[in-house]
């Protein structure tokens, strides 16, 4: 069976799968809530001032909060319930997140979402 883009049929049943990071890296998921500087406006919906975001970081555990701020350049990270990280094992993840993972060897972010755009205030 030839499968067209896929190294070989395990990929194609099971997803791409990943090694362990050499340490002292660690692979962490990351949600972020970050308020911005200025309003997100979409019609039709009411303006909104924060968003959710997940990464996927390989870093060392004492460079994750700086590499995290490094990847926010439109408002500042609220440290709130929102705002949270594990580690966790690449091949545990979601077989369609899997295929977009780009990895390395070294401190890199392999994983970035979109953004979901929310209010937290009332406007009038």
């Amino acid at each position: 069976m030839i499968i067209s883009g896929r190294r070989s049929v395990a990929d194609w049943i099971f997803g791409k799968r990943f090694g362990p990071p050499p340490s002292p890296l660690k692979d962490y998921w990351v949600t972020l809530h970050v308020a911005l500087r200025e309003l997100h406006i979409v019609e039709g919906h009411p303006p909104a001032d924060a968003y959710l975001r997940m990464f996927g970081v390989r870093c060392a555990p004492v460079r994750l909060p700086s590499l995290l701020a490094e990847q926010v350049a439109d408002g500042t990270i609220v440290t709130d319930a929102d705002t949270h990280w594990q580690e966790t094992s690449l091949n545990q993840l979601q077989r369609d997140v899997r295929a977009r993972i780009s990895v390395r060897n070294a401190e890199c972010v392999w994983y970035v979402s979109g953004r979901i755009y929310f209010p937290t205030t009332k406007r009038e």
